[in-house]
């Protein structure tokens, strides 16, 4: 009888501490550092309590301790389980793998000057504004503002060009659209289904305050031969996205000598303001991080590429997008890279959490299909002048890098 008794105690009491057994917890799961170049290491560690095994995947396995290094080939998502009896717990962290800058080979290295880039397999348009009117350029164009004397010829070319004589966008605060919101507009055809490489030569003056003024890239459905975006509104999609590349630092507010450069977005997954005046509505999407080379001078001549690839299955979030500033690799954004945060319409590489991609589109009919060169100022004084010059424009499907001496 005792010894059913104590068998009864002992069963009970296994019971008792099985239902009290916690699943484990991870504290934190982390890459340092997040962002490396390819062939570099990064160490990740973590903290973790009441875990029997811990488990990473991507070839790692079971570890012990709290640290690993690790090298891997590309942006990589490491998932770390922590198990006992009683559960799992689980989380991810991301490590980034930028392309070393010294492997760029551009399509331009093959073509000093830019000469006959134009006959290279991957370019799909070029335009280097030497024609000899601005009705000649216009034939390859599919529209212009009609004020003819904002959209005209410059002498002033950037280094290394074999041309003599660039495009100038000039725009008069005035208080009318047609003085204030100069721009030339092509439609690209046939659409480009899948990515797009878009390089450009750009210089502003340290005497305006520039508004939206850059180049603008995208897709339409249906396609359309004439420009227009609706400031302010998300947009569908299955309708329209928008990528811009233009002055987001200091020269928006105020005339500069030098001003921050980056992205200003619009598609179906951005980010609202939700304070203040723009509360509820939806301007474009910028993105920030620690980098300097952006920093451009507002008075010289500046290499720009942009790299736009378009998500596929359209449900998926694994749109990307990559931004050179003089051959300098400013960001790099997709599916769970980088980490950051958001702050409103206001996305800043550090910590936080991954990126979550951009799903540019969710019907496979919105392409990318157009490029906008545009200077619109309307926060300056009345009847100031500001200009813009572009040149060495290259559309391509590879990387173009700049102007090869």
């Amino acid at each position: 009888m005792k010894n059913n008794i104590v068998l009864l105690l002992l069963i009970v009491l296994a019971c008792n501490s099985e239902e009290h057994e916690k699943k484990p917890k991870i504290i934190s799961f982390i890459a340092n550092p997040d962002s490396i170049t390819s062939g570099q290491s990064t160490m990740l560690s973590w903290d973790v309590s009441g875990a029997e095994t811990i488990f990473i995947d991507n070839n790692i396995g079971i570890v012990s301790g709290t640290l690993k290094t690790v090298t891997p080939a590309f942006t990589t998502i490491y998932k770390l389980k922590a198990s006992n009896k009683a559960g799992i717990d689980s989380a991810i962290t991301t490590v980034i793998v930028n392309s070393n800058p010294t492997n760029y080979i551009g399509i331009a290295q093959k073509y000093p000057g830019d000469l006959k880039i134009e006959e290279d397999a991957d370019v799909i348009f070029t335009e280097m504004f030497e024609e000899a009117t601005i009705s000649n350029m216009m034939t390859y164009w599919n529209q212009k503002t009609t004020v003819s004397s904002n959209i005209v010829f410059d002498k002033s070319v950037p280094s290394g060009s074999l041309g003599s004589q660039s495009l100038q966008l000039k725009t008069i605060d005035d208080g009318t659209n047609a003085n204030e919101n100069t721009f030339i507009y092509k439609q690209l055809n046939p659409d480009i289904t899948d990515s797009i490489f878009v390089r450009y030569y750009i210089k502003y003056d340290n005497t305006t305050a520039y508004h939206h003024s850059g180049v603008y890239v995208g897709g339409k459905n249906p396609p359309s031969p004439t420009a227009g975006q609706k400031s302010g509104v998300k947009p569908l999609g299955n309708v329209e996205f928008h990528v811009g590349t233009e002055i987001t630092g200091a020269a928006r507010q105020n005339p500069a000598d030098y001003s921050k450069f980056g992205f200003y977005n619009y598609w179906m997954g951005m980010h609202p303001y939700t304070t203040g005046p723009n509360a509820g509505s939806y301007y474009g999407n910028e993105f920030i991080n620690n980098s300097t080379a952006n920093n451009i001078s507002l008075t010289s001549w500046h290499c720009i590429e942009m790299m736009i690839k378009l998500n596929s299955p359209v449900s998926a979030s694994n749109g990307e997008l990559k931004l050179w500033v003089d051959g300098v690799q400013i960001f790099h954004l997709g599916y769970m890279f980088p980490v950051g945060t958001w702050s409103e319409a206001f996305f800043t590489e550090g910590s936080g959490i991954p990126f979550e991609g951009f799903q540019w589109r969710n019907d496979p009919a919105l392409n990318l299909n157009y490029i906008w060169l545009k200077n619109f100022n309307d926060n300056n004084n009345a009847n100031h002048i500001g200009s813009i010059f572009f040149d060495h424009l290259v559309i391509a499907k590879k990387y173009i890098g700049p102007i090869s001496k």
